[in-house]
């Protein structure tokens, strides 16, 4: 899905597309942005993905992605982890296995 649709030809949006992708690094953050065609309270949640550079500049030409902030790249990492830890202490849990963490000494 296209957000801002512009008439172009094809040449034209890559040459768009490359001009985007060199200034970009190897793989980019990127955030989904909200599609304002849906009004606010049925717009779904924020996806995070890591991307290579052309596709990256496909969806920040598209407009349907930005690239991600440091704070958010961060706040993913860790919220990441969390889950992780969350699932795993689940399926131990379900096979009768509980981990106690202790204090680290000091």
């Amino acid at each position: 899905m296209i957000i801002n649709a512009r008439n172009m030809s094809v040449q034209d949006y890559w040459k768009e597309v490359r001009s985007i992708q060199r200034g970009l690094p190897d793989v980019v953050h990127l955030v989904s942005t909200p599609d304002p065609r849906v009004i606010e309270s049925q717009r779904g949640r924020v996806m995070f993905i890591d991307a290579d550079s052309l596709i990256a500049a496909k969806c920040i030409f598209a407009g349907t992605h930005r690239i991600a902030t440091e704070d958010e790249i961060a706040a993913q990492e860790t919220k990441r982890d969390i889950d992780i830890r969350e699932r795993a202490r689940k399926h131990l849990a379900s096979q009768g296995i509980v981990a106690i963490q202790l204090p680290e000494p000091g």
